[in-house]
């Protein structure tokens, strides 16, 4: 297995690209969304709309609801899980920076698999109310957007870290 690349650029840069990961990421959400939307506005019937199974849409928002809240607490213990091991670390801030970027890479992807779900099930479903969940992991992805004074208030970086990254 190939490991991932380091971040080889200024703090600062380094910073620059995990917001750009991060926003492009969230605009990939929207864009599947909207364009779900619109196809279902123009598919007619939902694929599973009338099945006995999905007949309860309620139960069906339930389970997605489930999922979500299952993949918000999984994404949240992991990310903190990996934060006060970078803490505790004692590294570099290039090397924390590294670490800190793959607890991102991983708390973004669970949301963003838990997003994606919720608007493919909109679109199987046609219930609009299954999209609440997709509109909550974008406020999730959202709140882990990286900035510097929120990335060394997490990582306790002292003042010279700071300069750097800001």
């Amino acid at each position: 297995m190939k490991e991932q690349a380091e971040l080889t650029g200024r703090p600062k840069d380094d910073l620059k690209a995990m917001r750009i990961l991060t926003a492009a990421l969230t605009v990939g959400v929207v864009f599947f969304s909207v364009t779900m939307i619109f196809a279902r506005q123009f598919a007619g019937e939902p694929p599973l709309g009338d099945k006995q199974l999905l007949v309860d849409k309620n139960a069906l928002f339930i389970i997605v609801t489930t999922v979500a809240a299952t993949g918000i607490v999984v994404a949240r213990l992991l990310y903190r899980k990996r934060i006060n091991s970078i803490k505790q670390s004692g590294k570099s801030l290039t090397d924390k920076l590294n670490q800190y970027r793959t607890a991102l890479i991983l708390y973004l992807a669970i949301c963003e698999v838990v997003a994606f779900l919720s608007v493919i099930f909109f679109f199987l479903t046609g219930n609009f109310t299954i999209l609440i969940i997709t509109g909550i992991m974008l406020i999730a992805m959202l709140s882990k957007m990286p900035l510097a004074k929120r990335i060394a208030g997490e990582l306790d970086l002292d003042w010279k870290e700071q300069q750097e990254l800001e």
